[in-house]
């Protein structure tokens, strides 16, 4: 969902699910680590199968502004923030916002990810150095 003014997003998002909470492990060498790699649909949604294994989730946006970021904030890629598979599918959660006053109300089975898409500078800089 876009942080700015809650508008579906369409885009790839980084999905990866954990068996166990390693945190402090670099993401590569946890356990039973699964990752996918799905693109919303016209209404920003995505919908995942859960194998027995799946206790954590982490989301992660492939082409657009992670808002559970501060400004000037830089993500830590070897140990993203884990959700709990087992919240979100008992009540649902919605993750930060520092991109807009935009809020959210999840339901049972939801994960709410605020994201803003790129400047066109964004991605100009962005395809220079891919």
């Amino acid at each position: 969902m876009d942080g700015r003014n809650g508008r579906p997003v369409r885009d790839e998002i980084n999905v990866d699910f954990f068996e166990n909470d390693e945190r402090g492990i670099d993401i590569g060498h946890r356990h039973n680590w699964r990752w996918l790699t799905p693109r919303t649909d016209k209404d920003g949604v995505i919908q995942v199968r859960l194998e027995p294994t799946d206790k954590y989730i982490t989301v992660e946006p492939a082409e657009t502004i992670d808002c559970r970021l501060k400004r000037k904030e830089r993500p830590d890629l070897l140990h993203p923030p884990l959700s709990s598979v087992a919240e979100i599918i008992h009540s649902g959660i919605v993750l930060e916002n520092h991109c807009g006053e935009v809020q959210a109300v999840p339901g049972p089975g939801e994960l709410v990810f605020f994201v803003k898409p790129l400047h066109w500078w964004q991605k100009f800089l962005g395809g220079l150095f891919s």
